[in-house]
């Protein structure tokens, strides 16, 4: 089930405010089914997503050329995984996180072939999390049989908050345009705090009022998946994945008010968190496993295609279809297909 709710009130000529609300809830609940189309009551899983999302804001035009856009969001995630086998133990993931945003940006005129853009943001989530699943043998243990597990039991809380400031520059040479900025966040969760540097960089070349070659480039950080950070069976000191991601393509007006864009993309990912069975000093000085460690490489590329066509003002109408490989680096230095 989806839904969205959209609406705007436009005061003046210079102040507008909006408001738009959407979301969804998925539920797939499926009697495991065996080879031939064989069923069997004790296999069973249940995948459900849910989230909720409502973004305010407020548009100020100064000029002609220049604004000031306040926007803020409040929403809730609920994705949950179970799964029970027959013989085998069960297991449950719940994880239900609350976030908070908001966001200031700028955008005025320095000279008539150079815009600044400018701003400020911060988001803060709160996760509750809940795992029931078999417990991992502990040091110096044999391996348990999977008939006969310890399961374990882990509710846990974990905050995290990523402020950030960001600035960019774009020369307008017709027909070229350039876009050079960078964004500076602080990350906090867990143990961890870390700054994060990341500049990117766009060229558009519009050769002809119909059609825009584009390329883009920059370095793009996010944090860990909330359970990779708990302190019982994960890492709090666990670091942020970052990539650094390129793509260029073309964009072209067709009649009948059609907008078509095709774009090739690669990113490459490091700093990935593993699964990691490594044994390290804990807090108290005795030996526990890590879990997680942050030291994987990936890659991702593809192409994508997409074709658009404006309904009214801020609706959109759209086909897209995108074909992509994602891999991994294996320890022995090749590249394993990744899913």
């Amino acid at each position: 089930t989806d839904y969205l709710i959209r609406g705007e009130y436009r005061i003046d000529d210079h102040l507008t405010v909006s408001l738009f609300a959407f979301g969804s809830d998925d539920l797939l609940d499926q009697s495991g089914a065996l080879m031939g189309g064989a069923t069997s009551d004790g296999s069973n899983t249940r995948v459900n997503y849910n989230f909720q999302r409502a973004i305010a804001r407020i548009d100020w035009r100064l000029g002609p050329d220049s604004f000031i856009r306040l926007s803020g969001a409040i929403g809730r995630n609920g994705p949950s995984f179970g799964s029970r086998t027959a013989g085998q133990a069960q297991q449950q993931f719940d994880i239900e996180s609350f976030e908070l945003g908001l966001r200031l940006d700028a955008s005025v005129p320095v000279q008539p072939w150079l815009r600044a853009n400018f701003g400020i943001d911060a988001a803060a989530n709160a996760f509750g999390i809940g795992i029931t699943a078999p417990s991992p043998t502990g040091l110096g243990e044999y391996t348990r049989p999977v008939f006969d597990p310890i399961l374990i039991q882990i509710n846990a809380r974990v905050a995290r908050s990523t402020p950030a400031i960001y600035g960019e520059a774009v020369l307008d040479l017709a027909p070229v345009e350039i876009s050079l900025g960078t964004r500076l966040e602080l990350l906090r969760w867990g143990t961890l705090t870390d700054v994060a540097p990341d500049p990117r960089g766009v060229i558009r070349w519009r050769i002809v009022p119909e059609l825009t070659v584009k390329a883009a480039t920059g370095l793009f950080t996010q944090p860990p998946v909330a359970f990779q950070t708990i302190a019982q069976g994960g890492n709090p000191n666990l670091g942020p994945q970052r990539s650094w991601q390129t793509s260029a393509g073309v964009e072209a007006d067709l009649p009948f008010d059609i907008d078509l864009e095709v774009n090739g993309f690669y990113s490459h990912m490091f700093d990935i968190a593993r699964f990691s069975q490594q044994i390290v000093p804990g807090a108290d000085g005795q030996p526990r496993r890590e879990f997680f460690r942050a030291d994987q490489e990936g890659r991702a590329y593809g192409l994508e295609v997409v074709l658009r066509r404006p309904v009214e003002e801020g609706c959109y109408g759209w086909i897209s279809y995108t074909l992509s490989r994602s891999e991994r680096l294996n320890p022995g230095g090749y590249w394993l297909p990744f899913g």
